[in-house]
């Protein structure tokens, strides 16, 4: 079986769908899924894992110009004002009066897939645009619900015009598809209910992580806390950097870690010099070296802003804490952080910066607690969150469909 994944994204600037699907795909590939993965952002080439990734050709990448339009077309999506062109664009793309690139049908047809994959709503747009002239069950992997994301970072209103309009396009989408994969079963319940959708086209693949051979409980002081996902619009990072005066206060050779990269960046480092702290902000190209600075960190925080986009989603950095024992602290969103509290792997803090270090205190000062609770996300990811598991369920719905 051969299996194209569509994704609109460069792997590294958006790192939770990178992870996903090139993850996902090495998974399937040990179990006789062939991937392909088609991005406009990528060169053509093969991976360490065997993927094979293939450069897609649109307007912007033939004129070379694809990393200014992505990072443009980011700017677009997120600004308040310019919300009514995204929608019409969007409306546009799922009706065909616009495409991605009008030589896709004679694109895909070229590797003979079986399944094509949609990494995320606008890939499917593009899709369903084409769908006619593909003859290919139509696979929507959705990573988050868009108009519950555009809510969160303050670019639509609830209940307005614009998210009447995204959600009813949302619900053609997700009806039009052979199948939507969510993330969790909050995301599930949440395509049912609000898209009508039937319940036998909606299956759970939740990400996952793979235990490293070198995974390290026991770490060498000073101590670090982490935070190493993406600095985004719906992503609290503000509670993490409003916490560190009161963790320093009590343990005051503590070292903190923020990732270099994302939209509010510039507002978090602005708002640290404010607060008169000093985090380190880094930044690593490269999956693999993320994760060896990761094994190096004592505690992993993941804060989340308060909403229904938090709480169905399932962040991917949750995952790639508990696959080399760290623990994680986080603000209450429910969904997701009741894996937190229900397997004691760390601490579920109220949403103020005060409770969220104490939440960090509490684990930093006591290192049998720190290592009880990495040793328990490294056996979920051994036995439950793990991209084997996932990958062996995706594969058994592809069978089903064709």
């Amino acid at each position: 079986m051969r299996v194209g994944f569509l994704l609109l994204h460069p792997f590294w600037e958006s790192m939770a769908s990178g992870v996903r699907t090139l993850e996902l795909a090495r998974s399937l590939l040990k179990i006789g899924v062939e991937p392909i993965v088609f991005s406009p952002y990528e060169a053509t080439r093969r991976t360490k894992a065997g993927i094979q990734i293939v450069k897609l050709p649109t307007f912007f990448s033939t004129l070379r110009v694809e990393d200014t339009f992505y990072y443009a077309s980011r700017r677009v999506y997120y600004n308040k004002t310019l919300q009514k062109l995204v929608i019409k664009l969007s409306k546009r793309l799922y009706s065909g009066r616009i495409q991605l690139s009008s030589k896709l049908p004679k694109f895909f047809e070229k590797y003979d897939l079986d399944i094509l994959q949609a990494e995320q709503d606008n890939a499917a747009l593009s899709l369903l645009s084409i769908r006619s002239k593909l003859n290919l069950p139509i696979v929507l992997d959705l990573h988050g619900i868009w108009p519950e994301e555009l809510l969160a970072a303050n670019a639509i209103e609830k209940d307005s015009g614009d998210w009447a309009e995204l959600q009813q396009l949302m619900g053609k989408v997700t009806n039009d598809v052979d199948l939507t994969v969510s993330l969790s079963d909050a995301m599930k319940e949440y395509v049912i209910n609000n898209y009508h959708v039937d319940s036998s086209k909606v299956v759970v693949v939740p990400p996952g992580g793979r235990v490293f051979p070198d995974a390290q409980i026991e770490r060498s002081k000073p101590l670090k806390v982490v935070y190493a996902g993406i600095v985004s619009y719906r992503k609290h990072v503000d509670l993490f950097i409003k916490s560190i005066p009161h963790v320093s206060s009590k343990i005051p050779d503590t070292e903190f870690y923020v990732t270099e990269k994302g939209d509010l960046l510039s507002s978090i480092k602005a708002l640290a010099d404010k607060m008169h702290v000093d985090p380190t902000f880094f930044w690593y190209q490269n999956f693999e070296q993320t994760l060896k600075f990761l094994r190096s960190c004592h505690l992993g925080v993941l804060p989340n802003t308060v909403d229904t986009s938090a709480m169905i989603s399932m962040p991917s950095k949750l995952f790639d804490y508990m696959s080399i024992g760290l623990p994680v602290v986080a603000n209450e969103v429910g969904g997701w952080t009741d894996i937190v509290k229900e397997n004691n792997i760390g601490q579920i803090t109220e949403d103020s910066p005060k409770a969220f270090a104490n939440g960090i205190l509490d684990l930093l000062s006591s290192p049998q607690k720190l290592e009880n609770c990495g040793r328990r996300g490294i056996e979920l990811i051994k036995n439950k969150y793990n991209w084997d598991i996932s990958a062996l369920s995706l594969k058994q719905q592809y069978e089903r469909l064709v």
